[in-house]
């Protein structure tokens, strides 16, 4: 039922990485739902790595990945989703 999905995480072109911290304002990229599937798609390129990241889903609500069962601490209490790319 999302309208808006975006994904932020810990890689070059994300803002986290210059010292902001994790909010609504923390927008990556915007994720695609083309075929309305329910199926939300991004393709961030990737070097070798360790990477965190969330979905921001209609600007609000911070979730992990539900399909990726990786997950570190945020260090509040929480949980990120963890994409580890040899």
């Amino acid at each position: 039922g999302a309208r808006v999905v975006q994904v932020a995480g810990s890689w070059d072109t994300n803002s986290f990485l210059r010292g902001r911290d994790w909010s609504a304002d923390t927008r990556v990229g915007l994720m695609e739902d083309a075929d309305g599937d329910g199926t939300w798609e991004l393709s961030v390129p990737l070097g070798p790595g360790r990477y965190e990241y969330l979905f921001l889903v209609d600007g609000r609500f911070w979730e992990a990945d539900p399909a990726n069962p990786q997950r570190v601490p945020d260090g509040e209490g929480g949980e990120r989703s963890l994409l580890v790319v040899p």
